[in-house]
């Protein structure tokens, strides 16, 4: 979305050594995630984001690792996105969270609000 990292050749890699995906799919104000085994599962959504198309619903729960977009970000693993909320309503259920940036979107500080959940690292490819 916008100005992202691009995450296609990461989740091919996983496609191809057999790594369970699940994307993210905005509704009711939070996200929802579903489990997808190739780029056919997914098509064009809402804001031009590309969302699964099928019901495989996954518990956020399960998730190990989650990559997170995001528009900036601090040494302090504190990021911002585009305002909405979606992943701070799932990030505090997740037990590894990732940003995925590139190294001009680093920012001295963020300011946080009590509901901002930080990252444990972030990746710039």
């Amino acid at each position: 979305m916008r100005d992202e990292a691009d995450t296609r050749a990461f989740l091919d890699w996983c496609f191809r050594t057999g790594k369970p995906v699940a994307v993210p799919l905005a509704e009711n104000g939070t996200l929802s995630f579903h489990r997808i085994d190739s780029f056919a599962d997914l098509h064009s959504g809402r804001f031009g984001v590309m969302e699964p198309s099928g019901e495989r619903y996954t518990d956020i729960r399960s998730i190990d690792l989650m990559f997170v977009p995001l528009s900036s970000f601090d040494e302090l693993g504190n990021r911002t996105g585009y305002g909405r909320g979606y992943y701070d309503s799932v990030l505090s259920f997740c037990r590894r969270k990732i940003g995925i940036a590139f190294p001009e979107q680093k920012t001295e500080v963020i300011d946080t609000d009590p509901w901002d959940i930080p990252l444990d690292a972030v990746l710039l490819p």
